[in-house]
Formats: structure tokens, C-alpha cells, sequence
């Protein structure tokens, strides 16, 4: 899978219960949607980012000792399979 960037960050982007708390971001590399409002356009091309296992991902999201976390991209959706696999890992693990 393609990683553009994962950091931590105040969250705007989940429900209102979720905005204003510290979350971790694990933004993927590769969208096919093309959005006008984009606001990551860094993040578009598939050839961006780096290439990580869910291992990796699972490893460096883990660092930052926060479980609210948010998959954002690019268009995360591209990896569909791998995808449910990562959200299965950070569910089991205990930060």
C-alpha cells in the first residue's frame, strides 16, 4: 500500500463527538476521483508517497499512542482488501 503521510493532528473531519480531539491520520497515496476541492492534491498520484506492509503502517500509527484514528488519502477506498485488513490490526492492537 502507498502512504503518503501518517501524523497527528486535531480532527475536523468525523462526527462531532470526534472534532477538536488529538487523532492520528494515516493518509494514502493514489486517488481516481479527481475532486475539484481536493485538499490534498499532494496525494493523488499513486507513484507518491511510500510503500508500506500493514505491518509498517500498523507500527508507525501505533507510535503515537492514540487510538483515534483517521484513514484519509488520496482515496483510501483504492485498496478496499488491504484496507479492511489494516482497520482489522489497529482494532486488535493496544496503544
Amino acid at each position: 500500500m502507498r502512504i503518503n503521510e501518517i501524523f497527528q493532528s486535531i480532527n475536523g473531519e468525523i462526527t462531532r463527538n470526534h472534532q477538536g480531539s488529538l487523532c492520528t491520520f494515516i493518509r494514502f497515496a493514489g486517488c481516481n476521483c479527481r475532486c475539484s476541492y481536493c485538499d490534498t492534491p499532494r496525494a493523488q498520484k499513486i507513484t507518491d508517497g511510500t510503500v508500506m506492509t500493514l505491518d509498517e503502517i500498523v507500527d508507525e500509527t501505533i507510535k503515537w499512542r492514540n487510538r483515534n484514528v483517521t484513514i484519509t488519502g488520496g482515496e483510501p477506498l483504492i485498496f478496499e482488501e488491504e484496507l479492511q485488513g489494516l482497520c482489522r490490526l489497529l482494532r486488535d492492537k493496544d496503544f
